[in-house]
């Protein structure tokens, strides 16, 4: 028993090595980090995993410095939302690869310098959300619909970043409401045949509203003569068939025995009756069963 479980430890081992390795070699340093702290976590003395470790976790850092470094370059103020995300991928990166500090690497000690991210995070984080708010409010002046559906996603990343301010979960809803797009659906008799107005009413309240969509909405009965339809839709009747009003229904049920298996014969202490030649007794297992006919006239 102490063998397999020695050599399943040790199957898993190799399996997690390879695993981080490989993430190495394909350049998903960040994934490789995650897998060789894991192992560490285990076996803190493992060199293979140490080295994997060591040198995925710079590898990711100085990606994210590099893909900073440009973003700010750039110019963009639509890259905060990006640089945000780096910095805020550091700073977690970090926090991981602390739990299983310091390493000990043949003869080197393996203790990397604790870096301070916070300030460039709320930095990033503030001008994210200036940018999302200020472009949100320029969508919103422009007064098409696009715009506004593109504001509403804007005003709730600018959210995601401030929270409530400047009344913006109001500013959210407006963008939606004015985004939408509004169908009216209409009835169109074309069977030459009168229908009353009940008739009409209860064949538009087929609910419409099932229809409606993050951006759509429509309508049918008793419309709102403030609101602006954007689309008209028209369900054109064009044949009525018309059942009799009467049904006649004439029900019948017929019932038989039939066999289902078989059971043995059991005598009053309820033990198996034997025959003759000592077998087993047993009868044939009946069971009734119902017949349901319907007619129709």
């Amino acid at each position: 028993m102490k063998k397999i479980v020695f050599f399943t430890a040790l199957a898993m081992l190799i399996v997690g090595c390879a695993s981080s390795l490989k993430q190495l070699q394909r350049g998903d340093y960040n994934e490789a980090v995650q897998t060789a702290v894991r192992n560490l976590r285990t076996e803190p003395t493992d060199q293979e995993q140490i080295k994997v470790l060591d040198k995925a976790y710079l590898l990711a850092n100085q990606q994210d410095h590099d893909r900073i470094k440009f973003l700010k370059e750039e110019g963009n103020p639509y890259n905060w939302d990006e640089i945000f995300e780096k910095y805020s991928n550091l700073k977690v990166r970090q926090a991981l690869v602390s739990t299983v500090l310091p390493l000990q690497l043949d003869d080197q000690i393996i203790d990397y310098e604790y870096i301070d991210y916070d300030s460039e995070i709320i930095q990033a984080k503030q001008k994210a959300a200036d940018y999302f708010w200020n472009n949100a409010n320029a969508l919103m002046e422009k007064g098409d619909k696009e715009s506004y559906r593109q504001a509403y996603y804007e005003f709730q990343k600018a959210r995601e970043y401030s929270g409530n301010i400047n009344n913006i979960n109001k500013l959210i809803q407006k963008a939606h409401w004015n985004g939408i797009s509004r169908v009216l659906v209409s009835f169109d008799n074309k069977t030459q045949i009168f229908l009353p107005n009940q008739f009409k009413n209860d064949l538009m309240d087929f609910g419409v509203t099932d229809f409606n969509s993050e951006w759509v909405e429509f309508h049918s009965l008793n419309p709102n003569n403030n609101t602006y339809y954007d689309y008209f839709a028209v369900v054109n009747l064009k044949r009525i068939e018309v059942s009799p009003e009467q049904v006649q229904q004439k029900d019948r049920m017929e019932s038989k025995e039939i066999e289902d298996g078989w059971e043995y014969v059991l005598d009053d202490n309820g033990n198996v009756v034997k025959d003759s030649e000592g077998n087993d007794v047993k009868i044939p297992k009946k069971r009734k069963k119902t017949y349901h006919f319907c007619h129709f006239n």
